[in-house]
């Protein structure tokens, strides 16, 4: 298995990478996973995506790995509770279409349009319209330290308005600070 860079946003031309470019958005990576959002404005809606080549199945994550894995899943997981307060965090893995693994991470209200079954064939995709985003040129976002209570704000400009609407539409949690070793996140020089 290959982990790929994460100072830079992966090329579409990388096969794992590749089925996720037409409906999803690159937004961030972390030590492990690209931080993706889908281009669906009815439901907050990201994706974890291991840089890993041709990793199908979570089982077949070392054991570091997974460890990694766990932690970026539990840290998208709070900060999706934390800024949409949703009814219910749908979490999954399946990979019956895209078989690359991914985690998907769903902020689900009891008035959506779904609620309470799932969010796969309910209803027509309405992508994020573009006004709004243009008018998203930056935004203050936290970043928090692994394993610490202090949180440090941080204001941010983005490239482009795409941008910036993809991590208001997210997270405050932009990128993590780990213990070990600083990530270098797509909008921050840390």
């Amino acid at each position: 298995m290959t982990i790929h860079d994460n100072s830079q946003p992966p090329k579409a031309s990388e096969d794992w990478i590749a089925p996720f470019e037409k409906d999803t958005r690159y937004v961030f990576s972390w030590p492990l996973c690209d931080v993706r959002l889908c281009d669906n404005s009815r439901y907050p809606w990201i994706l974890l995506i291991p840089r890993i080549a041709g990793l199908r199945e979570i089982y077949r994550l070392n054991p570091a790995d997974s460890t990694q894995f766990w932690q970026e899943l539990q840290s998208a997981s709070k900060g999706m509770a934390e800024i949409f307060r949703p009814d219910k965090l749908n979490t999954a893995w399946i990979g019956n279409i895209t078989p690359q693994f991914h985690a998907h991470i769903i902020a689900r209200r009891q008035n959506d349009i779904a609620f309470p079954a799932t969010v796969w064939g309910r209803s027509d995709n309405i992508p994020y319209d573009a006004e709004e985003l243009e008018n998203r040129a930056s935004y203050p976002f936290s970043v928090l330290r692994s394993g610490q209570q202090d949180i440090l704000s941080v204001s941010v400009q983005f490239r482009n308005a795409a941008d910036s609407a993809a991590v208001r539409l997210i997270l405050q949690y932009s990128c993590q600070i780990f213990t070990a070793r600083a990530v270098k996140c797509r909008f921050l020089n840390l």
